[in-house]
């Protein structure tokens, strides 16, 4: 009578439910389990070989000797599944979706515009929450380390990293030359003139020094509004002379008035690492079978 061959099943927790696979594919990835079988299709598949990021899950593990569970992001397209065994794996579906709540990760991202196609965003958000999962108070270098990992041919990274610069606590790594601190000088210099009476229809105090330098919408708009200055000087005789090319100079003195910022900060919902889910009890006394 010939032996049957039996094979101890796959145990591990996908989103805090725990999964038992019998039979599996010992060459089925993590990505196609995730997307065939479990239909948990906000992990993307872009390039398949780790490259892009848009697979990006949270794998989570006790760490036995040092009594502490560890964080990891994952690429799911290069992770066999068999190799989840006794593992904890977080999708961006169990951080938070519209139907119930957005996790604050989620909603940074959506708040700054740092999402457009969105074929790379839960790659993303996964990674930023694989970060502060690890460490609640990272700073600029921890969170472009995260990042390494993952494209984006879209927004050019620049809302993303604005949206999370509000996670950290520490100061950016450029130092003077951060683009927050001369974006508060020129706050400073346009509220000098502009919120005095007596000034109030001056032109904007713009240094040489800001011309050129385009960091973000406010600059934008501030150096937009230099430019048609010198151009409305020049070509109107009356600042009341307005036709569909021209607006009138008195109208430059409140384009501080406007709301420049892309989000406000202020607005975002406050993170708070001890909300996050528990690691499953049954894994911390799980014994990996070697």
């Amino acid at each position: 009578m010939a032996r049957r061959e039996t094979s101890d099943p796959l145990i591990f927790f996908c989103n805090g439910k725990k999964v038992i696979e019998d039979n599996v594919d010992p060459e089925m990835t993590l990505l196609t389990y995730l997307r065939t079988k479990l239909l948990l299709t906000g992990t993307k598949l872009a390039c398949g070989e780790g490259g892009c990021g848009a697979c990006t899950v949270m794998v989570s593990r006790f760490d036995a000797k040092t009594d502490k569970i560890c964080h990891y992001a994952v690429n799911a397209c290069l992770a066999p599944v068999c190799s989840m065994h006794g593992l904890a794996v977080t999708t961006v579906e169990g951080i938070g979706t519209t139907e119930s709540k957005l996790h604050p990760v989620q909603e940074r991202l959506s708040r700054a515009h740092g999402s457009q196609c969105g074929f790379c965003s839960p790659g993303i958000v996964m990674s930023m929450y694989a970060l502060l999962r690890n460490n609640d108070q990272p700073t600029m270098e921890d969170i472009l380390d995260a990042f390494q990992g993952n494209l984006c041919r879209c927004t050019g990274y620049r809302p993303i990293i604005e949206g999370y610069r509000s996670f950290t606590k520490g100061r950016c790594p450029q130092g003077e030359n951060c683009c927050q601190l001369q974006n508060d000088k020129l706050k400073s210099r346009n509220s000098e003139t502009c919120n005095t009476g007596e000034n109030s229809g001056e032109k904007l105090p713009l240094d040489d020094d800001y011309v050129g330098v385009v960091s973000s919408s406010e600059d934008l708009i501030s150096h937009s509004v230099k430019i048609t200055d010198q151009l409305a000087q020049t070509s109107l005789k009356d600042k009341h002379d307005v036709n569909a090319n021209t607006i009138p100079v008195d109208i430059y003195s409140k384009q501080t008035k406007m709301a420049t910022d892309l989000f406000r900060s202020e607005k975002f919902v406050p993170y708070n690492q001890t909300q996050e889910p528990i690691f499953p009890p049954e894994l911390l006394v799980f014994v990996p079978i070697s």
